[in-house]
């Protein structure tokens, strides 16, 4: 190999840090897990123990079907979330030990991110998915009772529900998560299949912190006694009758 090229050859070598053991990766994650609800029958294990490696130079990509909890581990990367458990080194810098201002001095001079954009599916989706009841505490959801199931059609191109940790928990002991996208089993999933849009612990609706006012993915008003016959399940939760009933006192 000629001296001229074999100098470039080690020259790329170097800059993935490859043959330097005293060279500091950008990034270190040892047992990076993320998990939400936690001790709930609902708990959602969305990453599951990700190491993870970046040498300065390095090109990295990282893939995986959609609601496999990219995302989330991207969130976690560029300190907008943090892990439930795990270690994380940003730069020679603990993450979990860093305060606040010190994670704000990393947003901005040590890490930059692009947010991916809306569309991350590419495609419209049309199709019948199941949502569990999370909370009644909305007059809108007076006719239901927690952990009822309905079968609710879907339409649209993306109705990704997005949030940090921080919102979400905030959500949760607020009783605004209203519904959920639910597997087989009944209980809230990532599954692509049945949580059509990846959306952040399968939230399909919140409500307002009085619960006047609720908004929710899926369209529940397309019912009729000449819809989905072939397709068991219950469609109707009674959303505008409920509501009339509050609203009309």
């Amino acid at each position: 190999m000629p001296q001229n090229k074999q100098a470039f050859v080690n020259a790329i070598v170097q800059s993935l840090g490859a043959g330097q053991p005293n060279r500091c990766p950008l990034i270190a994650m040892r047992g990076i897990r993320k998990s939400y609800y936690i001790g709930q029958p609902n708990e959602l294990e969305i990453l599951h123990g990700i190491d993870l490696t970046v040498w300065p130079g390095e090109f990295v990509a990282i893939v995986g079907e959609s609601g496999s909890g990219k995302s989330t581990l991207m969130n976690i990367i560029g300190v907008l979330d943090k892990p439930t458990s795990g270690e994380y080194t940003l730069d020679g810098v603990d993450i979990h030990k860093a305060d606040d201002d010190e994670l704000a001095g990393i947003r901005n001079n040590k890490i930059g991110f692009v947010f991916q954009t809306y569309n991350l599916i590419g495609r419209h989706q049309s199709k019948l998915v199941r949502t569990r009841v999370c909370s009644t505490r909305s007059p809108w959801l007076a006719g239901t009772e927690v952990g009822d199931i309905y079968t609710v059609p879907i339409s649209h191109g993306e109705g990704r529900f997005l949030a940090s940790q921080e919102l979400i928990e905030q959500l949760a002991a607020n009783g605004q998560i209203a519904t959920q996208y639910a597997g087989l089993d009944g209980y809230a999933t990532m599954d692509i299949a049945f949580n059509p849009n990846g959306s952040v612990c399968a939230i399909e609706g919140i409500t307002s912190p009085d619960g006047r006012v609720f908004g929710k993915m899926g369209h529940s008003e397309r019912i009729g006694p000449a819809l989905y016959r072939n397709v068991p399940g219950d469609y109707d939760m009674h959303l505008f009758a409920s509501a009339v009933r509050y609203f009309k006192k």
